[in-house]
């Protein structure tokens, strides 16, 4: 059957611009120059006898019609890349680039990315640590996991779980340090906080216990959770640690968490994906494996660590 096609460079430049909304971020990523990127439009335009984008002072707006063309755009793009995946994966290795929230990545994925890899062997996987979120129009990543307050937009995503931190601390600091009977008894010990991290020391003292008497502004500051964590269970003070990351340790008693309260961050942890990547099958066998892994730990957390309960934030 012969197909009645314009350019496939000017499809492709009209569906940059369509995800951008924008020319110049368009050239950018197709690494080619604005001013080809207007001419592709303009002449997919004449060619179509119709206007897919209404120009604006501060950018372009897709038109009704533009709308419906790019989002089919975007699915055939999709299913093109699909077929390239599948002769990939029938063949070579397939490349799966994920970029990471360093906490989660550090004190979860990468101890458990091996079993991924034993479970997908034609899946070539490779790591990025990232303090923050991931743009996929100027990186290159397959997918992102990342922590926001929002469910992302204009990405495909799937909620992981909502970060619920507690005060841990390492048994070695206890046998040399007075009891943690109540929450003012962390007066006797030097505060650990992560500067980055939500919720704060503060924030987690304030719900739990109003009056507590806590010097706050004390301690040792840190920029990241990791870093943290890494100092609690060298016995250098008290920390607020994730519960889903440090939960293995409080089961087999190497942390100890004094308080059975559980803070929820402001946010939740993503796994996040572009829209045109939607129907590569790597990425669907490594969501499938996160979220189960993932249930399957929350799951005993829920039966071996029963007593601790999330309060309200």
């Amino acid at each position: 059957m012969k197909h009645n096609l314009p350019s496939l460079k000017a499809l492709h430049a009209i569906e940059t611009v369509g995800r951008h909304r924008t020319i110049t971020s368009a050239a950018k990523e197709l690494n080619v120059s604005p001013g080809a990127v207007s001419r592709h439009v303009k002449l997919l335009e004449e060619y179509l006898g119709c206007n897919l984008f209404a120009r604006h002072a501060n950018g372009l707006a897709l038109t009704e019609v533009g709308r419906r063309y790019v989002a089919h755009l975007s699915d055939a793009f999709s299913l093109i890349d699909q077929a390239c995946a599948e002769i990939l994966r029938d063949g070579e290795n397939t490349d799966l680039t994920i970029c990471a929230i360093g906490t989660f990545g550090t004190e979860w994925l990468l101890p458990r990315i091996t079993q991924f890899e034993h479970e997908y062997p034609n899946i070539k996987v490779s790591i990025r640590m990232k303090l923050r979120g991931v743009n996929f129009d100027t990186e290159e990543a397959h997918v992102g996991i990342i922590a926001s307050r929002h469910k992302p937009r204009r990405v495909e995503s799937v909620k992981l779980y909502t970060p619920l931190v507690t005060p841990i601390v390492s048994p070695q600091l206890l046998d040399h340090a007075p009891a943690i009977c109540s929450v003012s008894d962390l007066q006797r010990f030097k505060l650990l906080h992560a500067i980055n991290a939500r919720p704060t020391w503060v924030q987690w003292l304030s719900k739990v216990a109003p009056d507590n008497g806590v010097d706050t502004s004390a301690g040792i500051w840190l920029e990241r959770s990791t870093q943290m964590h890494h100092a609690v269970r060298q016995g250098v003070g008290v920390g607020l640690g994730q519960f889903f990351l440090v939960g293995d340790e409080l089961i087999s008693g190497s942390l100890i968490a004094p308080f059975d309260q559980l803070y929820p961050a402001p946010g939740s942890i993503y796994l996040v994906w572009p829209e045109r990547l939607k129907n590569r099958p790597e990425i669907a066998s490594f969501r499938d494996w996160l979220t189960a892994v993932i249930a399957t730990g929350n799951a005993k957390l829920a039966h071996e660590l029963s007593r601790y309960r999330r309060i309200d934030a």
